[in-house]
């Protein structure tokens, strides 16, 4: 891991209008982003999903462990904003 390493986010609710359950992989706290408009952001094994996240202040690649929800940061950018965050 090139950054810091943090524990899991997730929580688990029900839709209000159908019950279902929902589990929400990061507390929203900063803007993230899954890796779907250009590839998979579930690595072949199965185990990560990796995101685009600015949780750090500036534009970095995280992995997620879907197995303990610990989040972990791959990249060192020095990009303050991906541009995508809605206004």
């Amino acid at each position: 891991m090139i950054g810091d390493v943090t524990p899991a986010e997730w929580s688990v609710e029900s839709d209000a209008e159908n019950g279902r359950k929902v589990t929400r992989l990061t507390d929203g706290r900063s803007n993230s982003y899954p890796l779907y408009y250009f590839t998979s952001s579930v690595t072949p094994d199965g185990r990560y999903v990796v995101f685009h996240s600015e949780r750090s202040g500036e534009v970095q690649l995280y992995r997620l462990d879907l197995t303990s929800g610990e989040i972990g940061q791959l990249t060192d950018g020095h990009t303050r904003d991906a541009g995508w965050a809605a206004i």
